[in-house]
């Protein structure tokens, strides 16, 4: 028997494709991790491999990642003659043909309110029907939005009709989700009716606390109380940031209920950090690739390190400006991974930002899912999230899965960041990952497998 897949979309895999395809072979447990390190074709191994099954559900982070899948699914069909359907499940705003539907700040609760008045849109709409073409398709790609309790109702009947769940880019799911309500968000929705509403009145009143009761509120006129009402219900407790000015909750028993309903299919989790994640999705099989497909050169520089605190400091962004111009000087195309939004925006109001480099923050959307030509990634300090108060929370909250809720909840999520928006130059052979900081000599046993052993040097 063939170890590569009868319907493998291209002339010949790669090293790395040919090390998944071995992994799914020796499968025998519920579960599979799969640790791969970022351009080395892992969706078009795992979809190839996975074909022969009738019905697959693909979960994925980000809309680039859905075309990516939709992209190898249809390169198959038209090398291999195929006709399987494929559906992909967007939210509302995309899907739903009412302008003012569409441009709601809340489609979602536009969408309810115009389908109780019985529009004649409404009878046919295209966002509900894609549930029900979804039943009769051998590919469904989603996001993971609808693994929440509030939105999971919606796919249910498709994910009780599929044989294989693939949670792509898994890394995403290590910590629960966050739900925020913004402070104008909650004065709207008092305003337009929601005195009523206990923990709404409290968090008009700014109270640093908020604890969750039972919220029976019906559907009512305004979107902005129903959206409140509907974030309210997915957390037991939220805390007010001063600085941002929003509610901050957590998602309850997020992982109890994704173990739930995971527990009676067989499901591939993949991603090129995997650090961890088998303590909160239940044991499996794992298989780590050990290398990288292509040549690449690691760097720590520990000459340096940059504060946790006073970032904005025009020492800090002198410090900053240096490197970067150091590094655009000597290559054609430089990447610069930047900790926080705030941070950049510092740099580029005080400092020249050459036209040759580009910037991201680590952990946005922009940091994954992408590809950059660039010759050398600088990864500007170590990307911690900014310690609130719900970070207690958290850690309490991840007491049940380890016994390191701090290593768990704040370093590695750090890490991940880190080494996905790494990840977005390694297209090529022979590029440069520099991390920028000190600290990274003492973090880099949390790095995956195949960067570990890329010779990482430390100067």
């Amino acid at each position: 028997m063939s170890l590569v897949p009868k319907y493998f979309p291209y002339t010949r895999p790669r090293l790395t494709q040919i090390e998944v395809f071995g992994a799914l072979r020796r499968w025998s447990e519920k579960k599979i991790y799969i640790e791969a390190p970022t351009g080395t074709g892992k969706t078009a191994a795992i979809l190839s491999f996975l074909l022969e099954n009738p019905k697959i559900l693909w979960f994925t982070f980000t809309k680039r990642e859905q075309d990516i899948v939709v992209r190898e699914a249809k390169r198959i069909k038209e090398k291999w003659g195929l006709d399987f359907k494929v559906v992909v499940i967007r939210g509302v705003s995309s899907r739903c043909p009412i302008l003012e539907v569409r441009e709601s700040p809340f489609p979602y609760q536009a969408c309810l309110l115009t389908r109780s008045k019985g529009r004649q849109e409404c009878l046919d709409c295209p966002y509900r029907r894609q549930f029900r073409e979804a039943l009769y398709a051998k590919l469904v790609v989603t996001s993971y939005a609808y693994l929440s309790k509030g939105l999971f109702d919606r796919i249910r009947d498709v994910f009780s009709a599929c044989q294989v769940v693939v949670l792509d880019e898994a890394h995403h799911l290590i910590l629960p989700p966050r739900v925020e309500i913004p402070l104008s968000l909650a004065e709207k929705a008092y305003a337009e009716g929601g005195e009523s509403i206990r923990e709404l009145r409290e968090m008009v009143e700014r109270k640093p606390v908020v604890r969750v009761g039972v919220v029976s509120v019906e559907l009512t006129s305004s979107i902005y109380v129903n959206e409140v009402v509907s974030r309210l219900k997915r957390c037991r407790v939220f805390y007010y940031d001063s600085i941002e000015e929003k509610y901050v909750g957590l998602e309850k028993d997020f992982h109890g209920f994704l173990k739930s309903i995971l527990e009676e299919k067989d499901v591939v989790v993949t991603s090129a950090t995997l650090t961890k994640l088998r303590r909160v999705l239940g044991s499996g099989d794992e298989y780590r690739v050990q290398f990288h497909e292509y040549k690449f050169y690691p760097i720590i520089y520990a000459g340096g390190e940059f504060p946790k605190k006073k970032w904005f400091s025009y020492r800090v962004l002198e410090e900053l400006e240096w490197i970067i111009e150091s590094a655009c000087r000597f290559y054609t195309r430089v990447l610069a991974v930047f900790p926080s939004k705030e941070l950049l925006e510092q740099y580029s109001e005080h400092c020249y930002l050459p036209e040759n480099c580009l910037t991201v923050v680590a952990g946005s959307k922009e940091a994954e899912g992408i590809d950059v030509d660039a010759e050398i990634c600088l990864i500007l300090s170590v990307p911690y999230d900014r310690v609130t108060k719900v970070h207690r929370e958290l850690f309490k909250y991840l007491r049940r899965y380890t016994r390191r809720p701090r290593v768990m909840g704040y370093i590695i999520p750090a890490v991940i960041k880190a080494v996905q928006a790494a990840g977005r130059i390694l297209r090529k052979p022979f590029r440069v990952l520099v991390f920028y900081d000190g600290r990274w000599k003492y973090l880099r046993k949390y790095f995956p497998v195949w960067l570990k052993n890329s010779k990482i040097k430390v100067i």
